[in-house]
């Protein structure tokens, strides 16, 4: 099994609900203060997301299993009506199912470098939605779904909208190579220290969040999606006319 837990080492500290960052997916009172900053709370992500990487997998590679996923999937089918059906009814659109945020926080401003050594700062990127991505190349998830991503780019070529990957932690060289054979076209940015991935609580990878216009989180996508599909598109035109 692959793409969760990377900061799990790392030292817990609870998250301020008022100083903007980007965590807040809950609806009850007083449940802010349960974020803890490098990891989902929620008892229902990690299941969620291992259930997700598991039914894109076999979408993408039918019959094909890892060993670590067919042990995995005897435990997690069973936890299925109790925990992620809940989950996924509280989706935007169970098409493209997303998690909504409870309270719309400013994204993290952060300043990164692409590949081609251009600068980005997410305070620049207002007035754009912002699709920001967390991945790594050794996460299975994160290659099956950059097809998809790279075609959600160009079909909002004409919009007021970017895709930013932000690769967490990896050699360039090894990056530059991956993005080349994958044909990626997206802005990629080089998180060498971790920094931007921790600000973000990229825990579980792939790890997406939407940003709208005025720099507030409005969606989150723990694991892959199929960004290129009707659903997708529809939410990110939507998005970027408002």
């Amino acid at each position: 099994m692959c793409c969760f837990s990377r900061l799990c080492d790392q030292k817990q500290t609870v998250a301020n609900p008022t100083d903007g960052h980007p965590g807040l997916w809950y609806s009850s009172p007083g449940d802010e203060a349960k974020i803890i900053m490098g990891h989902h709370t929620e008892p229902t992500d990690f299941i969620r997301a291992t259930m997700q990487n598991y039914l894109f997998l076999q979408s993408k590679n039918p019959g094909v299993h890892s060993l670590s996923y067919k042990r995995l999937s005897t435990v997690l089918l069973t936890l299925v009506l109790l925990l992620v059906l809940p989950i996924t009814a509280l989706a935007a659109d169970p098409k493209l199912p997303l998690d909504e945020a409870k309270k719309k926080v400013p994204a993290f401003n952060f300043k990164g470098t692409t590949l081609d050594g251009k600068t980005i700062t997410m305070s620049s990127l207002k007035g754009k939605v912002v699709f920001l991505n967390f991945w790594a190349t050794w996460c299975v998830p994160c290659r099956l779904e950059m097809p998809a991503m790279e075609k959600l780019h160009q079909a909002m070529k004409d919009d007021a909208f970017i895709m930013v990957a932000v690769n967490i932690s990896e050699p360039k060289v090894l990056v530059k190579k991956f993005v080349s054979d994958l044909g990626i076209t997206f802005p990629v940015v080089m998180d060498p220290e971790g920094k931007i991935s921790e600000s973000y609580m990229a825990v579980n990878l792939p790890l997406t969040y939407v940003i709208d216009k005025k720099g507030l989180i409005v969606r989150r996508a723990i694991g892959p999606r199929d960004w290129d599909g009707v659903a997708s598109l529809t939410l990110f035109k939507q998005l970027a006319a408002e």
